[in-house]
């Protein structure tokens, strides 16, 4: 081996040496950008539509060609009532029923679509929280004999209702549900408890950040 050639050996390898390896350096979790939203009556998480959250959760694929989802789940009679009925509130508060997952696809930002009654408040999930979280959404859609999800006959132009395995009741309400996919995802929030949507808030403000409130 020539001088020149030993010369430009030791400086690749001493070059390797110095140098961190590309394999054994921390790898940055990803965090990702969930919404907790209040309007009115209903409480819903809001997720980003893009091809990892149809992979995710592939009851979505119908919304493909939104920007967002508001995804909620109540009781299955008073949930797709169009307005409020007192009779169906203090049954589905007092008797155990079924329920239903509300999906809302849209396509504006968020507050022009909440509108100022609305409280919106962002979490940053790490990529694993998230698929937990997505997870636990997933899992609640009930599906036939063949695998595909049920719709209600409560469609309305952009949103879709689709029966839910979960019991709603006194004790577990939508923001139970949503207190506790949120616990599922690592967030430590106890649903045992959150009952109405001032609870929720409160605890999930403890965790994100409130970026939109009702003046």
């Amino acid at each position: 081996m020539t001088f020149t050639g030993f010369l430009f050996f030791f400086t690749v390898l001493f070059s390797a040496l110095i140098s961190p390896l590309k394999g054994n350096l921390p790898i940055a979790d990803t965090t990702v950008k969930v919404f907790v939203v209040r309007q009115q009556i209903h409480t819903g998480i809001i997720l980003t539509v893009n091809q990892h959250l149809l992979t995710l959760i592939p009851e979505l694929k119908e919304f493909s060609d939104k920007n967002f989802v508001d995804i909620g789940w109540g009781d299955e009679a008073f949930y797709q009532y169009p307005g409020f009925d007192i009779y169906l509130a203090a049954k589905a508060l007092f008797l155990p029923t079924n329920s239903v997952l509300r999906v809302a696809g849209f396509n504006s930002a968020l507050t022009s679509y909440y509108g100022k009654e609305s409280t919106i408040i962002e979490l940053s999930l790490s990529k694993s929280s998230y698929e937990k979280l997505t997870t636990f959404i997933s899992s609640e859609f009930w599906k036939d004999s063949s695998g595909n999800v049920i719709e209600t006959s409560g469609r309305g132009s952009s949103i879709v209702f689709y029966k839910a395995r979960s019991i709603y009741s006194l004790l577990f309400t939508c923001n139970t549900w949503i207190a506790a996919g949120l616990n599922e995802a690592g967030i430590p929030i106890n649903p045992t408890g959150i009952i109405i949507v001032e609870q929720l808030l409160r605890e999930v403000s403890k965790h994100g950040k409130v970026i939109y409130t009702p003046d």
